[in-house]
């Protein structure tokens, strides 16, 4: 599939306008169109920021490839991005225990509403933030 192909799988855009830089996806991220988001996190990661922000409340799938480079970001965070996952990424990025080194929001504006000198840790305690809860077993999750 050529980069054309994979482009109209997932479009992405980098803001960096905001006091951390935002990755704004939205389509499929798979296999074939991951390079796109990869490269748009590289992008917002240049400057060596403290942590940036993850919009994928448009994102319809996300698959293992997507959460590599989500895993990528993250380490390269001093603080943990700050995702705001759609539904049906939400779902993979819980189900696979990433929330240990992802931050959770509902919306944008709660995730860039954290000020970045409160580096807080992605297991402390944050009203605007949603995590899962640890003492739920898989098949108690609906």
């Amino acid at each position: 599939m050529s980069r054309a192909d994979s482009m109209q799988l997932l479009r992405v855009q980098v803001l960096t306008e905001a006091p951390i830089p935002i990755v704004v996806a939205a389509g499929e991220v798979d296999v074939l169109s991951v390079p796109l988001l990869d490269e748009a996190l590289r992008q917002a990661l240049a400057g060596d920021p403290a942590t940036i922000a993850v919009d994928l409340t448009r994102v319809v799938f996300l698959d293992s490839s997507g959460l590599a480079v989500l895993a990528r970001s993250a380490r390269a965070c001093p603080q943990p991005p700050r995702v705001v996952p759609s539904p049906q990424a939400r779902r993979p990025i819980e189900t696979t225990g990433m929330t240990v080194m992802l931050r959770l929001f509902d919306t944008l504006a709660q995730a860039l509403a954290v000020s970045v000198d409160e580096g807080l840790e992605p297991d402390e305690k944050d009203e605007s933030v949603r995590q899962p809860d640890a003492g739920r077993s898989r098949r108690d999750v609906r």
